[in-house]
């Protein structure tokens, strides 16, 4: 009788605790915050956040799922990489006093914010949008623009990646990602480690994935088309890296619609360029209709990777002339259940039911191409066209103002270089973002200067390539003690050539100047200069015909404009 009335006693004090003591809450405030045991639910009841522990693992999550929908399902996971201890049963997600939404620990230090300030409240609504608001009730921030492993559609439309559990027990970031591509039309995919292709979709035809076989129940990796608020659909990214799209009927137990991997043809590029794969046919890959494997050898071992080459070349890659009937050995096998390559072209002024239209068009591609590199080529020209006219009229300019035809830089000039410094020397004029070497640097970078390092000789002297420590490759041109360029030349180059700064000419990196030696960094072209180009009669082959003109008097013209006198 005692027991009882005990009992009574307690569950008279209960009854008079204040509402926020509840099991439900509907709202997050800094005065109402959201304890362990308790849960924020959803008008209409659809949804529930609140605190859970997977499978009794040693961690506390705060989490979002369907309510009263089994196999619960963690949609949404806030502190999915800082763990609270399952043990911590003093914990809280609350507004703390800068304004953020927070997630304290036992000991009230935060183990997870929202990143924010100043606001109000933080509600559940019901298309599982977990917000954050103001005083005037705008959205400060939203779960769904922060998502862990799953798709609602209420976030469709938004750029978001999906990441991985790392397992079923482990909601912390797991090694897959899926997300869209950037071109359009786009399509879906998931990547390991962030960038490498594990799986793609195909592109978006308005209505579906050209390369996703459709779901048992509703419209495949797509939310269109859902009959009615009874239904409840998520798509989520599994630990294994397969998505997958789940359905459950009037609250009823979840259910699998589809999945993007169902064989080894899913994996990304299984066959390799040129290949296609059939998970029914032993083996899975073949080529296509005049393609060859790559290496035989390789595809004996079952590995398809390095795809197929053409058993012979186009037509419209050995012939010369332009003409479309010349190239009407070149022909287009028509292929079904198969998706375009991954970097296919998506022409949008074909119309689909006119396959003659995108024959003409693919056969005429080469057109355009030409076009653009000519315009290309012509652009480039006129670019450094400007660029010496504008140095002429800099070297008159600087002939006028500065008075460089009277500057004259005598050996006692180098030893005040010397005694003064060559920094302080420098300041005195223009040289931005130009750096002073350490000789010595310079010698260990070109291994004191080896033959081997040699990269050609000039009448000013030896150019040397060399390797700084950081792993920058430089090119040091060294004047020599009987050159013709002497200190006024020196001077002049260094004081030209860094204040001329293009995409398209070398940049002089820095100078060092030690008793007799004047050294001049450059940084490394491994392309050569142009005249390797110009004066080879085999590579002159790979430059057009107006290029080659426009740039042999460009270059004749540059070399005579810089070779003048000061």
């Amino acid at each position: 009788m005692q027991l009882g009335g005990v009992t009574l006693f307690f569950l008279f004090i209960f009854s008079l605790l204040p509402s926020q003591y509840g099991a439900e809450v509907y709202n997050i405030t800094p005065s109402r915050p959201l304890a362990e045991g308790q849960t924020l639910v959803s008008p209409g009841l659809r949804f529930e956040l609140g605190f859970f522990n997977p499978n009794s693992s040693a961690n506390k999550y705060v989490g979002l799922w369907h309510k009263s929908i089994y196999p619960r399902k963690y949609v949404w996971v806030a502190n999915r990489d800082n763990p609270l201890a399952a043990r911590d049963t003093f914990v809280s997600l609350r507004i703390g006093s800068s304004g953020s939404l927070e997630l304290v620990d036992g000991k009230q230090i935060s183990v997870w914010s929202a990143n924010i300030s100043n606001c109000s409240s933080a509600v559940l609504l019901d298309n599982g949008n977990f917000v954050v608001k103001d005083d005037m009730g705008a959205h400060m921030w939203e779960s769904s623009n922060n998502p862990s492993d799953s798709l609602l559609p209420s976030m469709v439309g938004k750029q978001i990646f999906l990441t991985s559990w790392r397992s079923d027990n482990d909601p912390s970031t797991g090694i897959f990602k899926a997300g869209y591509s950037a071109e359009l039309p786009s399509q879906s995919f998931i990547w390991i480690n962030g960038s490498i292709p594990y799986w793609r979709s195909g592109p978006w035809d308005q209505s579906k994935y050209i390369g996703v076989t459709p779901g048992t129940r509703y419209n495949s990796y797509s939310f269109n088309k859902i009959p009615g608020d009874k239904i409840f659909i998520y798509i989520d990214i599994s630990s294994e890296g397969v998505l997958r799209k789940m359905f459950s009927e009037s609250g009823k137990n979840w259910y699998l619609d589809w999945e993007s991997w169902k064989s080894p043809c899913d994996n990304y590029g299984a066959c390799g360029p040129f290949g296609v794969c059939t998970a029914s046919d032993s083996p899975i890959c073949k080529c296509l209709k005049g393609f060859i494997p790559k290496s035989n050898e390789e595809w004996s071992k079952r590995n398809w990777s390095g795809g197929c080459v053409r058993r012979t070349n186009l037509s419209c890659e050995t012939n010369t002339n332009d003409s479309v009937s010349s190239k009407g050995k070149d022909g287009f096998l028509k292929l079904e259940r198969v998706k375009v390559p991954d970097f296919h072209e998506y022409l949008n002024s074909v119309s689909l039911d006119k396959l003659e239209d995108c024959k003409i068009q693919c056969l005429n591609e080469e057109k355009p191409i030409k076009l653009i590199a000519s315009l290309t080529a012509i652009g480039f020209m006129s670019i450094l066209i400007a660029i010496v006219f504008s140095l002429h009229r800099w070297r008159a300019n600087q002939k006028r103002h500065v008075g460089l035809t009277a500057w004259r830089l005598e050996t006692t000039s180098m030893i005040k270089i010397q005694r003064d410094g060559l920094r302080e020397y420098m300041g005195q004029h223009d040289f931005p973002k130009l750096k002073i070497y350490d000789f010595d640097s310079i010698s260990i970078a070109t291994d004191n200067f080896n033959i081997t390092n040699k990269l050609g000789q000039g009448g000013f002297g030896p150019v040397y390539k060399g390797m700084l420590p950081e792993g920058k490759e430089i090119a040091v041109k060294r004047l020599s003690s009987s050159s013709r360029q002497g200190v006024e030349e020196f001077k002049n180059e260094m004081l030209l050539i860094s204040n001329l700064q293009h995409k398209n000419l070398v940049r002089m990196m820095g100078c060092c100047v030690k008793e007799n030696e004047k050294l001049l960094i450059y940084e490394f072209m491994p392309n050569k200069s142009l005249d390797t180009f110009l004066y080879d009669l085999t590579k002159r082959a790979m430059l057009g015909l107006h290029a080659l003109i426009l740039f042999r008097v460009l270059l004749e013209g540059f070399f005579i404009s810089i070779r003048i006198p000061m």
